[in-house]
């Protein structure tokens, strides 16, 4: 249909928007001229940090700027991730996923950038993106609320240190918010792997913030990066946030080799700027006997009936194993013992008292087995050994 309209309604409609998608263009060209000469073709030769450099962190300022140049001047965000993923895929910028003639090398897609993600939380909106290292890509984000008529943004999450020994890429697999009828100032909680080619042995990362009154002030109370399995499940880390505690949960290394991987469970209470850890720390006994082992004894304290800091001795990596199956105590049903074998053929023994839904405790630890705990569990053993979060796909 034919534009109308008199001579001085065109010239201004035109005005208006010729210069927004030439900025928009000028933009998209800049963010390329950024990216291409990152390209490397064969076998990566930079691997003290992935390939990355501070170019990277120009090229994520720009497609931060030129995403937020399109954002809706409305609250209606449905439409723009798709949008924005179609331009940037037309300007060459994200590898193809067509398996007979692909754009790029997936295993190092320097020089591209990731699908951009866009999802409303609340009044929040929360924007991903990433750009391509070595092996993966190092993913940002941020979150913008709406002020009168505009998305201003309010917080933002990236990687800009690429020196050898701290640069930690992440692949973000969410970026959550506390619901805000309660308290303007959210906590923010963002849940991550390191990407990697090989390995699905790594590691998770997540980081706790409380955002204030604008992007300034946003506060980073709690960030920690540990060793993990990222292929056992999807997610691989997953975790809820309320108005002041963060519950995550991930696939951890077991003492046991023969058992390989456990659930561990990081729950932490938040007030003021104090971060501290708090149960649950397992969904079962014999989880939470490697988390009571694996913690400081300062936090162990709290979930022991007993001074048994002479019993609080984490053995190393393979050179335990957890006899099986568990045993239960009957003439006590909230008691299970949990034992394990020594490297030196000895063995100790765990009480371990379950209240629900799962409140932990050890009771006292021996060198020798209960004889009242003769009670075979045969509610075990299998993985996963349980979760708080139900909605998942556990890989067989």
């Amino acid at each position: 249909m034919p534009v109308t309209g008199t001579p001085a309604v065109l010239a201004m409609l035109v005005a208006v928007s010729v210069p927004a998608a030439s900025a928009a263009d000028a933009s998209l060209s800049a963010l390329s001229a950024t990216l291409r000469p990152l390209r490397q073709k064969g076998q990566p030769q930079d691997w003290s940090a992935r390939g990355a450099t501070p170019k990277l962190t120009m090229a994520k300022e720009q497609l931060r700027d030129w995403i937020e140049s399109r954002l809706p001047n409305s609250r209606d965000e449905r439409p723009i991730a798709w949008e924005l993923n179609q331009e940037l895929k037309r300007a060459g910028l994200v590898c193809d996923d067509n398996i007979d003639h692909p754009v790029c090398d997936w295993g190092s897609p320097l020089g591209y950038v990731g699908p951009v993600k866009v999802q409303r939380d609340g009044s929040h909106l929360v924007v991903q993106t990433g750009v391509g290292i070595i092996c993966g890509f190092d993913e940002s984000a941020y979150i913008y609320q709406w002020k009168t008529d505009r998305w201003v943004r309010r917080w933002h999450y990236e990687n800009d240190d690429y020196s050898e020994k701290k640069y930690v890429p992440e692949e973000l697999h969410a970026v959550l918010i506390a619901p805000t009828y309660k308290n303007p100032q959210p906590l923010v909680l963002t849940l991550a792997t390191y990407p990697w080619c090989t390995s699905t042995w790594n590691s998770v990362i997540y980081s706790l913030w409380r955002l204030g009154p604008d992007e300034a002030s946003a506060r980073l109370l709690l960030k920690k990066r540990e060793d993990a399995n990222r292929g056992a499940r999807l997610p691989p880390i997953m975790g809820s946030v309320g108005q002041d505690d963060a519950l995550i949960e991930f696939i951890s290394p077991s003492l046991d080799c023969q058992m390989l991987m456990h659930t561990a469970i990081r729950h932490y209470e938040v007030d003021g700027s104090r971060v501290k850890r708090v149960g649950p720390l397992a969904v079962s006994p014999q989880d939470f006997v490697e988390e009571w082992l694996k913690a400081p004894w300062s936090e162990s304290l709290t979930w022991s009936e007993r001074d048994l800091q002479k019993w609080h001795l984490a053995p190393q990596a393979c050179k335990a194993t957890f006899h099986h199956p568990r045993m239960h105590c009957p003439k006590q049903p909230d008691l299970w013992q949990i034992a394990l074998a020594n490297e030196d053929r000895t063995s100790t023994y765990f009480l371990v008292r379950w209240r629900p839904p799962y409140e932990f405790t050890v009771v006292d630890v021996n060198d020798h087995p209960w004889p009242e705990c003769s009670e075979l569990d045969r509610t075990e053993f299998s993985f996963p050994s349980g979760t708080l979060f139900p909605v998942q796909n556990w890989r067989e």
